[in-house]
């Protein structure tokens, strides 16, 4: 088959997950699917295997491509990664959704129980069953701060990682209300590891550190040149 029909192939993938998301963007209901984390999960991995074949691709139509035309056949693949990590932003967009319907959920789920025993035990007394509301709410707090950092994989450095890392982080740290800047700080350092790491480590970890450090490293990795240019790099080895 020949190679332009590949690409084309790939291309409608990308189309296939995009009308998935867009039903999810347009039926709210779909977000309180038991499923639907699982499934815009699977979507997001649909879109990093059609950006890593589809770039394989490209790359061999390049090297078949006269010097002349290469610079439309990089705008191509130029193109095609600005459109994939259009589509990746909004699938995280809707697992964040999906995370506070998933948390509202459990909200209801622990309020019924609490005023099931508040009614059956209320002889017992209102302060025992305050401290329990208490208890509960600063539990799902806690493990709400925690859910998030969990999904996002460390970022070393590489040009390749950088928009899936960055499209995660924002959605789940960056534009977290719940989180204060020192949190931001710790969660984005805790993060980073090799080349990466060191663009911030000369903060300090403090209130005013994070938007120095988100700056910084958006400056360093912000850069299409470079992510279009390791892509390529990439099947050269």
């Amino acid at each position: 088959m020949p190679l332009s029909n590949i690409r084309s192939a790939y291309k409608g993938q990308l189309t296939t997950v995009e009308k998935d998301v867009v039903e999810y963007e347009t039926n709210a209901s779909k977000l309180e699917s038991l499923s639907a984390r699982y499934h815009l999960e699977g979507l997001r991995d649909s879109c990093e295997r059609i950006r890593t074949r589809y770039t394989e691709v490209q790359y061999n139509i390049l090297k078949e491509t006269p010097a002349e035309r290469q610079e439309d056949e990089i705008d191509e693949l130029n193109a095609f990664l600005t459109h994939i990590e259009e589509v990746e932003e909004r699938i995280n967009s809707l697992i964040t959704k999906v995370l506070v319907t998933e948390e509202e959920r459990g909200h209801l789920f622990s309020s019924t129980i609490i005023e099931d025993d508040r009614v059956s035990k209320l002889l017992e007394g209102f302060n025992t069953i305050l401290e329990r509301m208490n208890k509960n709410a600063s539990e799902t707090n806690r493990s709400y701060t925690k859910l998030e950092p969990v999904q996002i994989p460390p970022f070393s450095g590489s040009y390749i990682e950088w928009h899936p890392f960055k499209d995660l982080f924002v959605s789940m740290v960056d534009k977290n209300p719940r989180l204060t800047k020192t949190q931001k700080f710790h969660h984005l350092k805790s993060k980073l590891t090799g080349q990466a790491k060191g663009v911030i480590d000369h903060l300090p970890t403090s209130e005013d550190s994070y938007d120095l450090a988100w700056e910084a490293i958006q400056e360093r990795y912000d850069s299409k040149k470079n992510v279009v240019k390791s892509h390529l790099e990439r099947f050269k080895s």
